[in-house]
């Protein structure tokens, strides 16, 4: 369950800090990618091991977590091959949305 979270937060940062420090700067800057990388990395590292560290243990726990990344396999996969029309979606390069159109 840990693990999960910590996965499951990653993404989330980075998608946080990046859309939010290009809101801010109005365009983006290889450097502070990079640095927003290695943030999202150490903050989802950082809640897997304060939630592994208070030891809780419940039963159902495991299987919530197995879950989540099964879940999030199954996004990555949907998203990949039919993303929604979104520009976060976009390719930056083609223009088109997703893979294989």
């Amino acid at each position: 369950m840990a693990k999960s979270v910590g996965i499951l937060a990653m993404p989330l940062c980075v998608v946080l800090l990046f859309y939010g420090c290009r809101a801010l700067l109005g365009h983006h800057v290889l450097w502070l990618d990079i640095l927003i990388f290695f943030v999202a990395v150490s903050v989802g590292q950082v809640i897997s091991y304060l939630l592994l560290a208070t030891g809780h243990r419940h039963a159902g726990l495991g299987l919530v977590g197995l879950s989540a990344l099964v879940l999030l396999g199954l996004c990555f996969a949907a998203f990949s091959f039919k993303p929604p029309q979104l520009r976060i979606f976009r390719d930056s390069v083609t223009g088109e949305y997703g893979i294989g159109r």
